[in-house]
């Protein structure tokens, strides 16, 4: 697949660094595979870069002073209409393509095709006795929160389909999980 891809990533990550001009790829920080809620370790997540160098910097003056933005921010971990993202970077969040360097995590044993939502440090403390057992599994570049409303869909539910995902895990629930994944993209529900 990174073969085949090799032309779209070298297209998008041209499209980035002239329209930004920073790096094309961004290492998210997220918690990895075998973690507990007291130990754990973390893994660059690889996304191409679809906010704007100062973005932590941004997000943190938000919270501090728009309320409405913090009462998403708290509810989703996204916002509709984020202002720290690019309009190169609203494409590439419409049509997923900013997750496709996460091939590189799945190449390097971090990622899974199909789990859980990777987890963020900020939402460890979120998910309490959850995490272990979403944690036992590898996170996946899609899962059943991508395939039931992506960013629709609230953070408390998000914890619930990624617990039903690891109880149900087999081949066959990954293999709808995929098929499904392609007619989520391609409608763009839940992408923002």
């Amino acid at each position: 697949m990174l073969v085949a891809m090799a032309p779209l990533f070298l297209l998008i990550m041209a499209v980035v660094w002239a329209t930004s001009r920073g790096s094309a790829f961004y290492a998210h920080p997220r918690v990895a595979q075998g973690g507990t809620q007291l130990d754990y370790s973390t893994f660059g997540c690889l996304k191409f870069r679809t906010m704007y160098a100062d973005a932590d910097k941004r997000l943190e003056r938000l919270l501090a002073t728009d309320p409405s933005f913090r009462t998403e921010w708290t509810d989703r971990h996204k916002v509709v209409g984020d202002p720290r993202i690019t309009p190169v970077g609203r494409v590439l969040r419409r049509w997923s393509l900013d997750e496709l360097p996460q091939l590189l995590n799945i190449v390097r044993g971090q990622m899974s095709f199909v789990g859980p939502r990777p987890i963020t440090l900020y939402e460890v403390e979120v998910f309490n006795t959850a995490l272990d057992r979403i944690l036992s599994v590898p996170p996946g570049l899609t899962g059943l929160w991508q395939v039931s409303g992506r960013s629709d869909v609230g953070f408390e539910q998000r914890i619930v389909l990624d617990l039903d995902y690891v109880q149900a895990r087999n081949l066959r629930t990954d293999a709808r999980i995929l098929a499904r994944t392609v007619g989520v993209v391609m409608s763009r529900a839940g992408a923002y």
